[in-house]
Formats: C-alpha cells, structure tokens, sequence
C-alpha cells in the first residue's frame, strides 16, 4: 500500500527516561507536546508517552523509537526548540535549554 509500512515488521528500541518537573503544576502539557507528535512520527517514533508522579513532580517519558539517530535529531528541529523554550520554567533544563533527563535502566519487560 503505497508508502505505508506495517509496524509490526520494524523493530524498535523502547526508551525510558526521567526529568524534575519544578514547579507544583505543569504548563498544559497535551498543548505543549501536540506540536511536537508530526515531527516525532516523521523521526520514527511510534509510541510516546510521559507520566508524572504529582507528589514528587517526577515526570517519567516512554518512547518506542525506530533509531537512536532518527531520535537525537529531533532535538534539532525548531519545534522541539519551541517546546524546550514552551517547558523551560518548569523544568530543570541544561545550559542549551534541553530538559535535564536521565536515561533509565528496564528492570523488566513483557512483550
């Protein structure tokens, strides 16, 4: 079909990371991201999600991706620059205004 690939032939890696939200509440950050999900999809990722915990204000992200270089040149693109800006306030940011974040060990999956 066309272009169309099925997913089910690719094999993804699954990414699990971590950052500090810093404030009590986040920005609406459904707005924030809706921006970012047609250039994550043109940079292969199929799955992504994050999950806070609002006691601690941890925000735990989740993204099946398709390749580490398809994935790393996201953070060149001018949206991901608007959305690292859109989130600075609220989360502890490197010197490049990137989201602080810390890669996560998988202790165990099920597929």
């Amino acid at each position: 079909m066309g272009g169309h690939r099925e997913r089910a032939d690719l094999e993804l890696d699954r990414d699990l990371f971590f950052y500090q939200a810093l404030g009590e509440e986040l920005k609406d950050f459904q707005l924030a991201t809706g921006d970012l999900e047609a250039t994550l999809r043109e940079h292969g990722v199929s799955n992504y999600s994050n999950h806070l915990n609002p006691e601690t204000n941890d925000l735990f992200g989740y993204a099946e991706i398709e390749s580490e270089e398809h994935w790393n040149a996201i953070a060149q693109t001018d949206v991901c620059q608007r959305w690292w800006a859109h989130m600075a306030d609220i989360m502890a940011t490197n010197p490049d205004k990137s989201p602080s974040s810390a890669p996560l060990v998988e202790c165990f999956h099920m597929a």
